[in-house]
C-alpha cells in the first residue's frame, strides 16, 4: 500500500508567507528595528548551568522557527497535479540538494574560519531544505513551461 505523507497544496502558500515573515522578522531584529520584550523561559542548557529559568528575548527563536516551519511546509506540500513525474523530481531534487549541501559544508570546513565560519553554520540547518525547495520548484516550473510550449506548438 502506497502512503502519501505530503501536506495539502494550500500549505505551500502558507509556508511561503511564514518563511517571508520569518526572514523579515530576522532582519528587523538583526538591524535593531524591532524587538520583543524579554520573557522568562525554561532552558535545558544555559550559561548559568543546566535546567534554569532565564530571561530571554524570544526574537531569534521566533524567526528561526518561522523560517524552518515555512521551509518545511513548502518542501512537503503536494503539487496541484501530483504524479509520477513529480515524485521523480522530488527524489532528484532531494539527492541533488544533499550533494550541494554536503559539498558546501566540506568547502566551508576547509576554507572558512573565525566569524564567517560561525555565521555559515548558524544558517546551515536551512541550507538543505532551501536548496531542495528552490531546485524542486525550478524543475516543476521548467516541466510545466515545456508542456505549455509543446501544447502551443501543436495548435
Amino acid at each position: 500500500m502506497k502512503k502519501n505523507y505530503l501536506l495539502p497544496n494550500k500549505f505551500k502558500i502558507i509556508g511561503l508567507v511564514i518563511f517571508i515573515l520569518g526572514l523579515v522578522q530576522f532582519f528587523a531584529y538583526d538591524c535593531g528595528w524591532w524587538y520583543l520584550p524579554s520573557i522568562k523561559v525554561f532552558g535545558v542548557i544555559t550559561d548559568d548551568g543546566w535546567f534554569k529559568v532565564i530571561s530571554n528575548d524570544f526574537d531569534n527563536e521566533l524567526s528561526v522557527l518561522s523560517i524552518l516551519i515555512g521551509l518545511l511546509f513548502m518542501a512537503l506540500s503536494k503539487e496541484r497535479d501530483e504524479d509520477e513525474m513529480t515524485v521523480h523530481l522530488r527524489g532528484e531534487s532531494f539527492v541533488w540538494s544533499l550533494w550541494v549541501t554536503i559539498l558546501a559544508l566540506i568547502v566551508v570546513e576547509l576554507f572558512v574560519y573565525e566569524r564567517p565560519y560561525l555565521i555559515f553554520f548558524y544558517f546551515a540547518p536551512y541550507l538543505f531544505t532551501f536548496i531542495y525547495v528552490c531546485r524542486f520548484n525550478f524543475k516543476v516550473f521548467r516541466l510545466r513551461r515545456g508542456f505549455a510550449q509543446d501544447c502551443d506548438d501543436k495548435n
